[in-house]
Order: structure tokens, then sequence, then C-alpha cells
């Protein structure tokens, strides 16, 4: 009985190894036979489900090379051959391409360069397969060539080859540094703890006396403005401008990496009264953004060709510099305990002048006029309720009084005697230039006379024909004082003239110094006012 026995008849060997091969393939097809399908029949069968639609391979291989694609027929017409479609459908011309997400897509010639070889590559599973090279099509030429180099096989490089492709770059490295900011040595270093502050004649200091048409001509500027103002020098004088103009341009060029800013000085509104009048600025524009940052953080440009001062143009500047007290004693050398003193015996003077109270009582109200009104309504009849710091007028006054700061200056006259100055800053929040001026003239008209440091008068204010400073006089202007400025600057040092003064009335207060100037704590005692006072409280130190 032979060994292959079917439910419907046996079968010979030839018969059952065409059944075989057909049930590899599909699985299905075989189902389709009947008992009466001869041998011849089912061989058919079989090798018609191993090709696609096309006619090609379904394993891609053709060992015995006998198959005839109908889709590789070459005509007059068509000298290359087609690809077939996959997968035995039907593609439209005009459709995307489908994107295979395997490697070895079905036409590995996807994955081949063009005019390069179109055999599968190693260890692919059509490596065994013999498919015949295929001239390339147009969309080969343009598209394919992309993801052909994305699929492409990693290239295998010798150890000396690496090696050397390694130091070519290192080399690049070496060739093309990366680009370095402008280097600051030829100018005067910023100090550690910032420049110097300048209290300039009035707080709009970067417009002061310029002419107003000109003004409204760079504040309608889209680009950003800097104002430049020069030591020692102004910017009416046309014989002198234009060199300084193109003096301050060649600097910020070459220091701050800026080929296209324009500088033009500024042109005076009212007649001046000597060299040494305002204005003093000019106007720095088409400035890089790079090169305008730089430029606000060092503030003071000092080389040994031009050495300037550089500001927005809208900027207001300190307004807290009350003048200086002349002729008291034992203010040479103050030691802390001594300079505390000083300052309350001042603090008590101011306290005690009914004008100077009311100039900053003035302020306290309108201070705690702008503050928000409190949601809940005042308690009724009357309890007796601890007014806080910031609505108790008497208290403000004190507070203020509280940042009063001083700073002695070693004033020596022609004959050589040392007659110290004492500067006072006292800075007004948020009060307009009006209050500022009330309250400075209360300061000048003040009696000095202390328990320990004798009588002294007022003195309204310096003038430094250098950095254009009130409070302190030419011979005294801090930045030549600056550790590196002599080296840099050396012949530009400013003549000294330490007892000039100034003739400023009250109409021009003087302005601030800068918190860091003095010392100064907050507080100190609140005695009463006097017996003429008729306005405060006199209410002595706040208890507990």
């Amino acid at each position: 009985m032979p060994r292959n026995t079917d439910l419907l008849r046996d079968l010979t060997g030839t018969e059952e190894k065409a059944r075989k091969l057909a049930k590899t393939n599909t699985g299905d097809k075989v189902n389709q036979a009947t008992p009466d399908t001869s041998a011849q029949e089912l061989q058919d069968t079989a090798e018609t489900i191993k090709m696609s639609s096309t006619g090609t391979p379904r394993n891609r291989a053709d060992p015995e090379n006998d198959i005839t694609d109908p889709d590789f027929q070459l005509s007059d017409n068509d000298p290359y051959p087609s690809s077939p479609s996959p997968k035995g459908k039907q593609q439209n011309p005009s459709a995307p391409p489908v994107e295979e997400d395997d490697l070895y897509a079905t036409d590995d010639r996807e994955n081949t360069p063009v005019g390069g070889h179109t055999a599968p590559p190693p260890g692919s599973p059509n490596a065994n397969a013999n498919v015949p090279p295929v001239p390339p099509t147009q969309d080969e030429e343009s598209g394919m060539m992309l993801l052909a180099r994305i699929k492409r096989l990693p290239q295998e490089i010798t150890d000396e080859e690496f090696i050397s492709r390694a130091k070519e770059n290192n080399t690049q490295l070496e060739t093309q540094p990366e680009e370095q900011p402008p280097s600051h040595d030829n100018l005067v270093p910023t100090p550690p703890g910032g420049w110097p502050t300048v209290h300039g004649r009035v707080p709009t200091i970067t417009i002061d006396n310029v002419d107003p048409q000109q003004v409204q001509l760079y504040f309608s500027e889209r680009s950003r403005v800097m104002v430049a103002q020069p030591f020692g020098t102004n910017s009416w004088d046309a014989e002198k401008s234009g060199d300084i103009a193109n003096a301050i341009a060649k600097e910020i060029q070459t220091s701050f990496d800026a080929p296209t800013v324009a500088v033009s000085p500024a042109n005076e509104d009212k007649p001046t009264s000597g060299l040494n009048g305002p204005p003093f600025s000019y106007f720095v524009t088409d400035i890089p953004d790079e090169a305008y940052w730089a430029l606000l953080e060092k503030e003071c440009i000092a080389s040994r060709t031009t050495q300037f001062i550089i500001r927005p143009l809208k900027r207001m500047g300190p307004n807290s510099y009350m003048g200086c007290i002349m002729g008291l004693v034992n203010v040479q050398n103050l030691t802390e305990k001594r300079e505390d003193q000083l300052l309350d015996d001042i603090r008590e003077l101011f306290y005690k002048n009914k004008t100077f109270y009311d100039a900053t009582l003035n302020v306290a109200l309108e201070y705690i006029e702008s503050l928000p009104k409190a949601s809940s309504p005042p308690p009724e009849g009357d309890a007796d309720v601890d007014m806080s710091p910031e609505n108790d007028p008497d208290y403000f006054v004190h507070d203020l009084l509280g940042d009063l700061k001083i700073e002695v200056l070693p004033i020596k006259a022609r004959s050589g005697t040392l007659k110290p100055a004492v500067n006072l800053y006292l800075r007004i929040p948020g009060a307009s230039q009006v209050a500022v001026a009330a309250v400075w003239k209360a300061i000048a008209g003040i009696t000095y006379h202390t328990s320990r440091f004798g009588k002294g008068y007022y003195q309204a204010s310096w003038k430094c024909n250098f950095c254009r400073g009130i409070d302190h006089p030419t011979g005294l202007c801090p930045f030549p004082q600056t550790p590196g400025w002599a080296e840099v600057t050396a012949p530009t040092a400013p003549a000294s003239d330490q007892t000039q003064q100034s003739n400023n009335t009250a109409t021009n207060p003087p302005q601030d110094r800068g918190d860091s100037r003095g010392r100064g704590g907050r507080g100190g005692s609140r005695g009463g006012r006097g017996g003429n006072a008729n306005r405060g409280r006199g209410r002595g130190i706040r208890g507990n």
C-alpha cells in the first residue's frame, strides 16, 4: 500500500510532489482541486501561484531563468523596460510614490545610485536573485538619489583613513577660530564699584540747553539714540565740534564694532556765557544692537585719543545734591562716631526749621495722596489709632531725614589753607522738580550753628569743567582719579582749579551724587521743632 494516502484517492509520487508545492505557496488554491484533477493540472497551478500578477516570482527568485514578464516587453516607442508594479497592483503615474518601510524595498533599484550596481546588498533576502540591470528613469535621477544615500549601507574605512580625517577636521578648527568680541584693552577699565555719578546742573543733562527743534528730531528717530558728552569741551563751538564728532565716531567704530555709527553735535538753544557753558552733547545714531548694549554697560569710554560719557537720550539724571556747608571745624578725617554726630546735628537743624519742615511735609502729603485708598472705613469716635509710617506725615519727614548723606571735600584755599566742605545729599522720592527746588531753597536758608563742629555757612554748588558736575571743583573731579586713567589718558589731565565756584540760584537746584557717596543711617532722634513752630506735633522719640 502506498505511503501517501488521501481521503479521496491515492496519489502517485509525481502528483504528491505537485500537491505539496502548491500548498507550500498558498495553502488555498490546492483546496480547489477535485478528485478528478490530473497531476499536470496540479503542476501548472503550483507554477502559477508562485508568480505575481505581473509574472515575476513572488520570492523574486527565478533559478531556471525561464519566466517571461509581459511588463518587461520592449517596443519601438519604449526602448527601456518599465519596472513592474509592486505586489501586482497597477500604479497611477500621477499618484505619489508609496514609501517602503523595509530597508530592502520591492525594487532594489531605489536604493542604488544612478549608474551604480543594481544587485541587492549583501545579506539581503534577494541576494540570490539575478535581476538584470535597468537604465535609470528620469524620476530616479531626480528624486531617488536622496533616498539612496539615506538607505545605503555604512561605509567601512580603515583606521589610518579615520585618523587622517580627524586630523583634517582639527586643522579646520585651527584655521577658522570663533569670532571674538572687540577688545577694550585700549580703554580705561570700569572701576569695581562703577563710574562716579555726575550731578549735572539739571536732571535732563543729556539735552541741557539743546535746541528744542533738534531734540524733537531725535526723539522721533525710530532707531536707538544715545548722547555722548566729552570731558572738558562743548558741542556748540563750530571750530572744534566737527573734529570731536569724528573722534567719537571713530572710537565707537573701532572699540565696539559699529561701522555705521553717525555722530552729530548739539546746537545751543540760548546764548552761552562761555566755553564751559552747555550744551555738551553729541547725538549718536545708527548703532547696532550689540554695540548699543555694550556702550550702555561701559558708560564711560576713555582712550588716549578721546574721553566721553555716553548715555541713552531719554535719561533723567540724579537730583539729590543739596549744596554744601563751608566753615565747619573738626571735619577732617572724621571717624565713624564723629560722622554720626555730624549727621545728627544737621538732621536736627533741618527738622527744627519751619521752612524745611513745611517743604518736606508737602512732599509727604503728595505721597500719601498718591497711595491707594483703604477699603475699610475709618474707626468711629475718638478711637486711639496708631498711624502707620506710610500715613503719618511727621514720621515721613523723619524717615526722609534718615536718608541724608554727607561727604567731606578736602578743599584748599589759594594760600594752601585747608577749608573742607561738607556736601549734602538728600533724595526726594517721587517728587516733582518744583518740590525739590523748595526743599533746596529751605536748606539754603538754614543757619548752621552746631554744638560740636562750630558755625558754618551754606554754598549752593561747585562747577567742574571736566565732567560738568556741580558737587566738586575741577581739581577734585573723581574721573581722573580712577585707577588706570592716568596711564591711558595722561595728556588730557584737567588743570587744577580747586576753588572755582558757581553762581547757581534757587531756580537751578543742585543735583544728587548718588546713594553710595557719604554715610548716613536712617533714623535719629525725633526731637521737638522749637517754641515758634506752628506746624507738626513735636512728638519726640516714638515709643514701642
